[in-house]
């Protein structure tokens, strides 16, 4: 049996941490891609791991609303 050592404990703890970190943008990137209908981002966040990077990219960049700009119908 190994022993843990504090050192492996800190690789473990920080593996954890990158773990969650991943998981939470993954499900940030893929609830926003599929509320949007973005079928193709949905599939390649899916599939590809990147410990979101491509998840943040996506987020704050990709996803944003086009916007519309309402003028007054001219009677």
């Amino acid at each position: 049996m190994t022993n843990l050592t504090p050192e492996n404990v800190l690789v473990l703890l920080f593996g954890a941490l990158l773990l969650i970190w991943s998981l939470i943008w993954k499900a940030l990137a893929l609830y926003k891609s599929a509320h949007k209908g973005d079928v193709k981002w949905f599939v390649v966040l899916f599939l590809v791991q990147t410990l979101g990077i491509l998840d943040i990219i996506y987020f704050y960049y990709l996803s944003k609303e086009k916007e519309i700009s309402y003028e007054k119908d001219q009677i």
